[in-house]
C-alpha cells in the first residue's frame, strides 16, 4: 500500500488514493476493505498514480485525479466507471500533473493542477468553468498547489500552496480571501504541506508532510491543535510524512494517510467543549464571605485549564476555590478549555455580599388622638439593596410592646410616610421602634428619639 489522499463520505466510508499500486480502495468506518478498483493503464477505469479524490455530497459518486493519465474519472462509490474529464496541455480543461480534487455543496468540482500552478473549477459533469492562480508568491498565486478543499457552509475553497508552506483560501469563484502559514516547524508553519480537509463546522486540516504531522485550524487559520503524536515514528498516533487527511463532516472522526508506514490512521477527537459548574450553587444574597469552587468535566481529552474573570476583568486560571470578601455585587464569569482546544461558552453569575444592615431614621414626634389617625414618618437606608425585604414599625412604653404595625418592603433612601387609621392606645407617650430586613437576611433595630403622643 502507498496511499496518497483520502476522502469520506457522509455516512463514513473511506476512500484512499494508493498511488503505486494504482487503484483506489474503498473501507468501512472501522477500517474493513469494501472495495477496491483500478489497476495500472490508460483505459476506462484504470490509473497511473491516482493521487486526488473526492465524494460528491449529493450523489456520492468518487472522483479520482488520475495523475499519470492527466484526467479525472468519475465512479460510483463501488467503482463502476460513470466518466472522465481532461487530458494532458496547459489549456482550459486540461492537467499537468493534477492532484488534489474537491466537491463543493453545490455540485462544484476543483481539481489542484500541480505543473501548471493553478486551481481549476468544473461543473460535476466535467465541464470546464473557470480557472485562477499562477506561478509565483503572491496572494493567489501558485507554486506546486497540491490540495483543495470546499468549506461546506460557505462554499469557500481552500487550497494547499505546497511550495510556498502556506494555506490559502478564496471564494468559489477564485478570488483571494486570505491565508496563513510560512516554512518552519511551529505551529501554523508547514514544511511540505499536501492533503488538506474542512469539516461542517469550517474547522481546517492539513497533513504536514515535511514535518510529520497533521495541523488542526480553525476557519481562520488560528492554531488548534495537532491531530496524533509528535513524529516520525511508526507508533499508534505517529506519522511519517502524512500525505492525506479526511474528516467526518461531525469532525469527530479524523483519518490520515501515513505514507512513510504504508498505512491509514484513525483518530476520534474531542470536539465538545468541557462543562463547568459551581458546586454549591450560588444565593441571592449572602450576608458574610463566601467560597465558590469551579469544578469542570471533560468527557474525552479532558480539561486543560479553568479560567474566570471578576467584574469585566481579564480571564485568569482558576486554581483554587474563589473567596468573595468585600461588600458589593461581583460578576463572576467563568470558562473551560479542554486538552484539544475546545473553548466552553462564557457562564456568568452574580455575587452578592451584604454584611450590614439596613439604617433607619425617623423625622420627627407624632401627636394624635385617640382613636383618630396617626401619621408617621421614616427612612430606611440600606448599603447595597434597592429594597428592603420587612419593615415592621413598634410602639413600646416603658419598654413594652404596646402595637406592632408591618409596613412590608419598602424602598430604601426614600422618605416614607406611613399612617396608622386608628390610634387605637391609652392616652399617653410612646417609643416609636423599626425593625428593619434587608433582602440579604441582616436585621437592624432602631429606637428612635421620636415620640408618639396620644391625647
Amino acid at each position: 500500500m502507498n496511499p496518497s489522499l483520502v476522502a469520506v463520505d457522509a455516512i463514513g466510508f473511506v476512500y484512499v488514493a494508493d498511488a503505486a499500486n494504482h487503484r483506489v480502495s474503498r473501507y468501512s468506518p472501522l477500517g474493513t476493505i469494501a472495495d477496491q478498483w483500478g489497476g495500472f493503464g490508460t483505459a476506462n477505469g484504470r490509473f497511473a498514480f491516482p493521487v486526488g479524490r473526492a465524494v460528491d455530497p449529493a450523489t456520492n459518486n468518487v472522483f479520482v485525479t488520475d495523475s499519470g493519465n492527466n484526467r479525472v474519472q468519475k465512479f460510483t462509490s463501488s467503482g463502476v466507471f460513470l466518466g472522465r474529464f481532461g487530458s494532458g496541455g496547459t489549456g482550459d480543461g486540461q492537467f499537468a500533473l493534477p492532484m488534489g480534487i474537491a466537491i463543493g455543496p453545490n455540485g462544484k468540482v476543483y481539481v489542484a493542477d500541480n505543473d501548471n500552478d493553478r486551481v481549476q473549477r468544473f461543473s460535476r459533469s466535467g465541464a470546464f468553468e473557470i480557472k485562477w492562480g499562477g506561478p509565483g508568491v503572491l496572494a493567489g498565486q501558485f507554486n506546486d498547489p497540491f490540495g483543495p478543499a470546499v468549506n461546506p457552509s460557505t462554499g469557500g475553497v481552500y487550497v494547499v500552496d505546497r511550495a510556498n508552506d502556506r494555506i490559502q483560501y478564496f471564494t468559489e469563484a477564485g478570488t483571494y480571501i486570505g491565508g496563513w502559514g510560512s516554512t518552519g516547524s511551529a505551529n501554523t508553519q508547514f514544511q511540505d504541506p499536501r492533503g488538506i480537509a474542512v469539516d461542517a463546522a469550517g474547522a481546517v486540516y492539513v497533513a504536514d508532510d515535511g514535518n510529520n504531522r497533521v495541523q488542526k485550524f480553525s476557519p481562520g487559520g488560528t492554531f488548534v491543535m495537532r491531530v496524533g503524536l509528535a513524529g516520525p515514528g511508526a507508533a499508534d498516533g505517529q506519522h511519517t510524512n502524512p500525505y492525506g487527511v479526511g474528516v467526518t463532516s461531525t469532525g469527530r472522526t479524523v483519518h490520515t494517510t501515513d505514507h512513510g508506514n504504508d498505512r491509514i490512521q484513525r483518530f476520534d477527537l474531542d470536539v465538545t467543549a468541557p462543562s463547568t459548574t459551581i458546586p454549591e450553587g450560588v444565593l441571592t444574597w449572602y450576608r458574610s464571605d463566601v467560597t465558590l469552587t469551579l469544578a469542570a468535566g471533560d468527557d474525552l481529552s479532558g480539561v486543560d485549564v479553568t479560567e474566570y474573570s471578576r467584574n469585566g476583568g481579564n480571564f485568569k486560571p482558576c486554581s483554587a476555590p474563589l473567596r468573595f470578601t468585600s461588600e458589593g455585587v461581583t460578576e463572576l464569569r467563568y470558562r473551560s478549555i479542554d486538552k484539544d482546544g475546545n473553548i466552553e461558552q462564557v457562564k456568568s453569575a452574580m455575587v452578592r455580599v451584604d454584611k450590614t444592615g439596613p439604617a433607619t431614621k425617623a423625622t420627627g414626634s407624632v401627636t394624635a388622638r385617640r382613636n383618630r389617625k396617626a401619621s408617621f414618618r421614616f427612612r430606611v437606608n440600606d448599603n447595597l439593596a434597592p429594597t428592603t425585604e420587612t419593615t415592621t414599625i413598634r410602639t413600646l412604653k416603658g419598654g413594652t410592646l404596646k402595637k406592632a404595625l408591618a409596613v412590608g418592603s419598602i424602598k430604601t433612601g426614600f422618605l416614607v410616610t406611613y399612617t396608622w387609621k386608628k390610634a387605637r392606645l391609652p392616652k399617653g407617650t410612646y417609643t416609636w421602634k423599626i425593625l428593619a430586613t434587608d433582602l440579604a437576611g441582616n436585621k437592624q433595630t432602631t429606637i428612635g428619639k421620636s415620640k408618639l403622643t396620644i391625647k
